[in-house]
C-alpha cells in the first residue's frame, strides 16, 4: 500500500449498534497531526456534531505504544508524533443507531455506513486517496453491500476525503435490486427492509421514467459510471440525502406501489422523493453556490442560495412526475395545493425572506423550536412556489419562448463549460441573456420580490396564465363532532392555537403569536382541562373553538406547571388557508394550449 494513503477498516462490533474503526495515517516523525470529525454533512444544513457518537478513541504507533492526544474542540484532536514514528493507528467506536439519511445504523439484519460521521479527517491530508474496507464477519459474512464498487483488493478506493464521505454504503443479508438505464448510465434501486409484496416492475418503470425526464431537461448526466438509489424501508420513515452518484432514501413500507393504490398519495410522495434527490445530481452536487465549491466541515457554512438549490429542486420534483406521466394532473394539483396551504398557514412568511430562510437554515429550519412557525418560512415550500411563479413569469414575458426548465438546462451547461459557481447575479445574467434587453430590470425586480421581500407570492396570477384557479377556503372538519356534523363542514373560527392529545391529556402544541389566545396568555405546552365549562375532548374543543361563531367568547381552563389558570379570549374568523386548485373550464384556447404544454399532455388528456 502506498505511504500516501489514508486507510480505514470499519467492522461491526459484537452486539449492540456500534462500528469499530481502525484508521492508519502516514506521518512524519516529530510533526503535529490534527484530525477531526465533521460537524455537519453536505446536503443537510444543520450542526450534527457527529463526535457525540464517537468513543474509545486511542492513538498508537506501529508497535502498539499509546500516543497522547488532546482536544482542540469537542470534534477536533491534536497529536504530537514521536521520534521514529512514520504511521499512526487511530482506533475508535461509532455508535450506530441513527435511523436517518445522515448517520450510521446497524442491527442484526442490515446496516448503513455514512463515512461522514464514521471516518475521521486528517487536516491537510483530505486531498489524499482514502481506502476503506468494510469488514463483515461472523453471521454478516457474505452480506450484500451496495453504494460503491470494491477494487480488486476488496476495498473501496476514493480519490479524496470529500469523495469518500459522499458515498454511503448500505448492506444486508438480502437486498432487492431493480436495475435500469437512463442517459446511457446504469441505475440501480437497492431496497433494504422487510415488506409485503409490491409492484416491483411498476416502481422500476416509474423511477426510470422520472430519471429519463430529468436527463432530458438537463441534456445529459454529469460524468459517472453508475447511479444508485439506496432505499431503507421501515415504519413512519421519510427522508433523503443527495450524493454525486447515489442517494440514500428512507421511506415507509406502505408507500410502495400496490395494485390497489394507483392514485396513492403515499406512493406519489415516494416518487417525489426519488425525483427530488435525483434532481440534486445536477442542482447542488454538480453545480454549486460559491460557498460550497469547497466544504468546510468543521464549521457552519451558510449560503443565501438554498432557495435555488433546494427550493427550485422542490418545485421540479413533483413537476417531473406529472410531466413524465407517472402521476395524473389531478394528483399534481393536489400536491401543489398542499404546498400553497402550508405556505399560507405559516405566519413566519411575513417575517423572514427566502434568502434569509436559506442563510438561517442552520438555526431556524430544523432547529427553530416551537416558535419557528411564527418567526421563519421554509425555503423548500416557499422556494418551490417561488420557482413556480418565476417559471410562469418567464413564459409570460417571452411569448412562451423562455421557461425555468430552459434556465436550469442553461445553468448546468454553463457550469459544465466554465466551472463558475452559481450565485444570484450569475443566475440573473444567464436568465436575462435569453430575454429582451428591456426585461432585465423587471426581472431583477421580480426576483427581488420573490427572494428578498416578504411580499405575498403572485400565485393567483401565475396559476391563471396556465388556466388554473386557486380557491382558498377555511379548513374542513374531519368529522370531529361525530355524525351530527357533516365531514365537509368548514370551520368558522380560529382560536389561534393548535393542540394534540398526549395520553389522556390535551396540550397546546402551537400558538400564533398575534392571536387573541396568545395575547390573553395561552402558552405552548399548556394542558387543556376545560373549554367553556366542558371537559376538554375532541368534540368539545372543536365545538367551542372551531365551529363556534366568530366573536364568541371562549374560556379555557389550563394547567401550567401544575397551577390552574382560567383564560378568556374572543374567537376570530377562521383563516382561508386550505387550498383547492381547479382547471378553469372557461379558459380560452390559447390558455388551454399553454396548460397542455406545461403539463406535457396532448389535447385529449
Amino acid at each position: 500500500m502506498s505511504a500516501s494513503v489514508i486507510s480505514f477498516q470499519v467492522a461491526p462490533a459484537p452486539g449492540g449498534h456500534r462500528f469499530n474503526v481502525q484508521q492508519r495515517v502516514p506521518v512524519a516523525a516529530m510533526s503535529e497531526i490534527v484530525f477531526y470529525l465533521p460537524i455537519w454533512i453536505p446536503g443537510s444544513y444543520m450542526r450534527r456534531d457527529f463526535a457525540r457518537l464517537l468513543s474509545r478513541l486511542a492513538v498508537r504507533d506501529r508497535d502498539g505504544n499509546l500516543i497522547p492526544h488532546t482536544f482542540e474542540t469537542p470534534s477536533r484532536w491534536r497529536v504530537s508524533v514521536p521520534e521514529h514514528c512514520d504511521e499512526l493507528l487511530i482506533t475508535y467506536s461509532i455508535y450506530a443507531r441513527d435511523i436517518s439519511v445522515r448517520g450510521c445504523y446497524l442491527d442484526h439484519e442490515r446496516g448503513i455506513l455514512n463515512p461522514c460521521c464514521a471516518c475521521l479527517a486528517i487536516e491537510g491530508m483530505e486531498h489524499l486517496p482514502q481506502r476503506l474496507v468494510l469488514a463483515l464477519e461472523g453471521h454478516r459474512a457474505g452480506w450484500q453491500v451496495a453504494g460503491a464498487q470494491t477494487n480488486s483488493d476488496g476495498a473501496y478506493w476514493f480519490d479524496n476525503y470529500d469523495q469518500m464521505i459522499d458515498t454511503p454504503l448500505m448492506f444486508a443479508h438480502e437486498l432487492t435490486i431493480l436495475s435500469f438505464t437512463a442517459g446511457g448510465v446504469p441505475h440501480d434501486i437497492v431496497i433494504s427492509g422487510r415488506c409485503w409484496d409490491y409492484g416491483h416492475e411498476r416502481l422500476r418503470r416509474d423511477v426510470q421514467t422520472i430519471c429519463r425526464e430529468a436527463v432530458m431537461l438537463f441534456g445529459g448526466l454529469p460524468p459517472m459510471n453508475r447511479y444508485t438509489f439506496l432505499l431503507h424501508l421501515g415504519d413512519n420513515l421519510y427522508g433523503g440525502l443527495e450524493h454525486s452518484c447515489s442517494t440514500l432514501l428512507m421511506a415507509s413500507r406502505d408507500s410502495l406501489p400496490e395494485p390497489d393504490n394507483r392514485g396513492s398519495t403515499r406512493y406519489a410522495q415516494l416518487l417525489g422523493l426519488f425525483s427530488h434527490e435525483y434532481f440534486h445530481t445536477w442542482n447542488i452536487k454538480a453545480m454549486r453556490p460559491p460557498e460550497y465549491r469547497h466544504y468546510d466541515l468543521q464549521n457552519e457554512q451558510p449560503t443565501e442560495m438554498l432557495w435555488l438549490f433546494e427550493g427550485f429542486t422542490a418545485f421540479f420534483d413533483n413537476w417531473l412526475l406529472v410531466r413524465s406521466g407517472v402521476i395524473t394532473i389531478h394528483s399534481y394539483l393536489e400536491l401543489l395545493a398542499q404546498d400553497i396551504a402550508r405556505y399560507r398557514q405559516r405566519p413566519g412568511r411575513h417575517v423572514q425572506t427566502l434568502a434569509q430562510s436559506s442563510y438561517e437554515a442552520w438555526t431556524k429550519l430544523y432547529n427553530g423550536g416551537e416558535d419557528a412557525v411564527n418567526s421563519s418560512t421554509t425555503y423548500y415550500i416557499q422556494g418551490a412556489l417561488a420557482a413556480f411563479c418565476l417559471d410562469i413569469y418567464l413564459r409570460a414575458h417571452s411569448e412562451d419562448g423562455v421557461s425555468l426548465p430552459m434556465i436550469m438546462h442553461r445553468l448546468w451547461h454553463d457550469y459544465h463549460r466554465s466551472g463558475e459557481a452559481i450565485d444570484e447575479e450569475r443566475f440573473i445574467r444567464l436568465t436575462a441573456d435569453l430575454l429582451p434587453d428591456d426585461l432585465e430590470t423587471p426581472l431583477r425586480g421580480f426576483l427581488r420580490r420573490l427572494v428578498h421581500s416578504t411580499d405575498p407570492l403572485p400565485l393567483d396570477e401565475a396559476a391563471a396564465y396556465i388556466g388554473l384557479t386557486i380557491h382558498m377556503l377555511p379548513a374542513a372538519s374531519n368529522g370531529d363532532l361525530g355524525s351530527d356534523v357533516p365531514t365537509a363542514q368548514r370551520y368558522q373560527s380560529d382560536p389561534g392555537i393548535r393542540w394534540q392529545k398526549h395520553g389522556n391529556h390535551y396540550h397546546v402544541t402551537r400558538i400564533d403569536d398575534t392571536s387573541p389566545a396568545a395575547l390573553a396568555g395561552i402558552a405552548v405546552d399548556d394542558q387543556l382541562v376545560a373549554v367553556n365549562g366542558y371537559r376538554a375532548d375532541d368534540t368539545q374543543l372543536a365545538r367551542h373553538l372551531r365551529y363556534a361563531a366568530p366573536g364568541n367568547a371562549a374560556v379555557l381552563h389550563v394547567f401550567r406547571d401544575n397551577v390552574l389558570h382560567a383564560i378568556a379570549f374572543t374567537l376570530e374568523p377562521t383563516s382561508l388557508d386550505t387550498c383547492l386548485i381547479q382547471r378553469n373550464s372557461d379558459a380560452d384556447d390559447i390558455t388551454r394550449m399553454r396548460q397542455r404544454h406545461w403539463f406535457n399532455r396532448n389535447e385529449h388528456n
